[in-house]
């Protein structure tokens, strides 16, 4: 009977436990990455078509981290 009772106290304590798995708090990173980015996207450079494959040649860009200060600073060396 103990170890029936020890075994009904660890499942409620799994049940419990996956139940707040995903009520835990996010950090800083998390909310980083899950946020929308409105500068993501991409564009075809070039396209290579060969009788075996057609090669892309793509631009991505996930996130802004330069200003327009910094390009017109650059520039003007």
């Amino acid at each position: 009977m103990q170890h029936m009772r020890s075994l009904v106290g660890l499942l409620s304590f799994v049940v419990i436990g996956l139940l707040f798995i995903g009520k835990s708090e996010s950090t800083p990173l998390d909310d980083y990455v899950r946020a929308p980015d409105p500068n993501f996207g991409w564009t075809v450079i070039r396209t290579y078509e060969q009788p075996d494959y057609v090669l892309y040649i793509l631009n991505f860009t996930s996130q802004k981290w330069l200003d327009g200060r910094f390009y017109l600073l650059s520039s003007h060396k």
